[in-house]
C-alpha cells in the first residue's frame, strides 16, 4: 500500500503514513468497522448514541420560550414597581375634586357626596332641606342654572395649578374644628391644600375660576372639606 499524499510504500495494517503523518483512509474505515467507533471528522458533532439507537439532539425551542417567559415576568414586575412607586410619590388627594366635578357635570348628588365623609353627607343634607324638599328637585335646578349661562351641553374641567401639604399643627387644628362643627372625633393623616382651576364651556358661553380646597386623608381615602353645595 502506498501513501496516497506522499507516495510512501507502506504495510497493510498501518493507520498512519511513517514519512509525512497522513491518514491511511482505507485502514481508518476498517479500525472503526472493527471497533465500532465513529471516525473523527473536523467540524463534524457525532450524534450521541443510547443502546446502539441514534437520537437526534433536543431542540433549542423549550430554552428559548423559558428566556422570553422570563423576560416577560421581570418587565411586568417592573412596571409594577413603577406604578406602585408612582402612587406611593403621588397621593390620591385628586379623587374628591373629581367626584365633585363629575357630579356637577352629570347633575348626581350621590356621585358629589363621595367626595365628603358620611358625617359631612348628613350635614350638607340638613342644609340643603331648607332649599327643597327632595334632593333631585335641587339637583335639577342646581343643573339649570348652568343650562341657562352655558347652554344644555356644557362641560366642566378641572386642573390642580398648586398644592400645598401642610404640617401637623395645621392637621391638628382641622381635626378639633371636625370635632367642634360635627360632634366627630377622627384622625386625620395628610391634609392638602389645592389650588383648582374650575371650567365650564358650553355652546352658549365659557368662564373658569381658581378656587383653595383643603382635602384631608383618613386611613387610605381622601375627601374634601369644602361644601359647594352651600
Amino acid at each position: 500500500m502506498f501513501c496516497t499524499n506522499c507516495g510512501t510504500n507502506l504495510s497493510n495494517d498501518t493507520l498512519f503514513c511513517t514519512t509525512c503523518g497522513a491518514k491511511v483512509a482505507g485502514n481508518q474505515q476498517q479500525a472503526s468497522a472493527n471497533t465500532g467507533a465513529v471516525p473523527f471528522v473536523e467540524g463534524y458533532q457525532s450524534t450521541p448514541t443510547y443502546g446502539g439507537n441514534q437520537y437526534p439532539q433536543k431542540s433549542n425551542n423549550k430554552k428559548t420560550i423559558m428566556i422570553a417567559a422570563i423576560a416577560a415576568a421581570a418587565f411586568i414586575f417592573i412596571v409594577i414597581i413603577i406604578l406602585v412607586g408612582k402612587s406611593i410619590v403621588t397621593p390620591n388627594y385628586n379623587k374628591p375634586i373629581k367626584y365633585m366635578v363629575k357630579g356637577m357635570q352629570n347633575g348626581d348628588f350621590d356621585l358629589m357626596m363621595k367626595a365628603y365623609p358620611d358625617f359631612m353627607k348628613d350635614q350638607i343634607e340638613e342644609n340643603l332641606a331648607y332649599y327643597s324638599d327632595d334632593i333631585n328637585d335641587f339637583m335639577k335646578e342646581y343643573m339649570n342654572t348652568f343650562k341657562e349661562q352655558y347652554g344644555d351641553n356644557f362641560v366642566v374641567t378641572y386642573k390642580i395649578v398648586d398644592k400645598e401639604k401642610l404640617d401637623s399643627s395645621d392637621v391638628e387644628s382641622l381635626e378639633e374644628e371636625i370635632e367642634y362643627t360635627y360632634d366627630e372625633k377622627i384622625n386625620i393623616d395628610e391634609i392638602y391644600e389645592l389650588d383648582v382651576e374650575l371650567s365650564i364651556k358650553g355652546s352658549d358661553g365659557e368662564d373658569s375660576d381658581t378656587s383653595t380646597f383643603t382635602v384631608f386623608k383618613v386611613g387610605s381615602k381622601w375627601y374634601i372639606m369644602d361644601n359647594i353645595l352651600g
